[in-house]
């Protein structure tokens, strides 16, 4: 693998590592964590304000994937690649190990790093999990299979590109389905948002990626994530319900769930503060 550089444009890092370029940014001090944002997400997606980073003692590296924002695409990745990745920004950061949080989307990549970078992951926090669904799989080494996956994922999200104009009605569209603790969003967790889905749709070829990504069989056993993991879950939550959260406590071998009344997927957002908490000190004790 070629050799890691690290530049600095405004308040992020860029990461260069096989020719490609991972935007990333770092905020606080302290304990390192690093987020893992859901579908659809960018580097400007967070969990936590910089104030609350600060007052837990935490320093927060927010990786955006390939194909979002100005992340370069990388064809044919896969969460093996992933978990190369993560271990190229760790090392242009000078972290040799961190905690690591996966919300929604970002829980698969979380999972991977755990179980193909165990030397890197100190302590796993997963919110909105979900085991792999097997009826959801595909098979990723037939190409016409590919092609008619690629092809639906990208009619899905077709739609979504279409309101990148208007992010607001994009933060709306993308919380319809959910309950209503989900769609009354903070106006600042809102914008967020807003911004964040924006930037991750200027180009569709990342979306259409990752979401081929987390139909393939994952390239990895439950088993092999050894690190102590803390799930969460909204009670309320219809994209990843607590049945199935737990499904996936039990086939982890050192895993705690926790199931939070009256909260939906978006659960990370309002119990920021107690779940990093949580991954900071299971961090600092690994």
């Amino acid at each position: 693998m070629p050799q890691d550089i690290m530049t600095f444009m405004d308040d992020f890092t860029r990461v260069t590592v096989g020719g490609r370029s991972l935007r990333v940014r770092c905020a606080g001090e302290g304990t390192p964590v690093v987020y893992m944002h859901g579908g659809l997400g960018s580097v400007h997606e967070t969990p936590a304000d910089d104030q609350l980073l600060a007052h837990l003692g935490v320093r927060l590296a927010r990786i955006e994937r390939p194909g979002f924002g100005e992340s370069s695409r990388h064809l044919g990745r896969t969460l093996v690649t992933w978990a190369d990745d993560v271990r190229a920004v760790l090392d242009a950061l000078g972290i040799a190990r961190a905690g690591i949080l996966g919300w929604s989307g970002g829980v698969p990549h979380a999972l991977a790093t755990a179980a193909l970078a165990p030397e890197r992951t100190a302590a796993l926090s997963l919110v909105g999990a979900a085991p792999h669904n097997p009826g959801w799989q595909i098979d990723g080494s037939d190409p016409a299979t590919l092609d008619r996956a690629r092809a639906e994922l990208a009619a899905f999200v077709a739609p979504l590109v279409a309101l990148t104009a208007q992010p607001f009605a994009l933060v709306d569209a993308i919380f319809s389905q959910m309950p209503a603790v989900d769609q009354a969003l903070p106006d600042a967790v809102r914008a967020m948002l807003a911004a964040s889905y924006a930037e991750a749709l200027r180009h569709d070829g990342g979306a259409i990626d990752e979401m081929v990504v987390l139909r393939t069989p994952w390239p990895f056993a439950l088993g092999d994530v050894a690190c102590d993991v803390h799930l969460w879950t909204g009670a309320l939550d219809r994209n990843t319900p607590p049945a199935g959260a737990q499904a996936l406590a039990d086939a982890l071998p050192r895993a705690r769930h926790d199931i939070v009344p009256d909260r939906g997927h978006s659960l990370i957002f309002s119990h920021a503060e107690a779940i990093l908490t949580s991954l900071r000190d299971r961090t600092r004790d690994a």
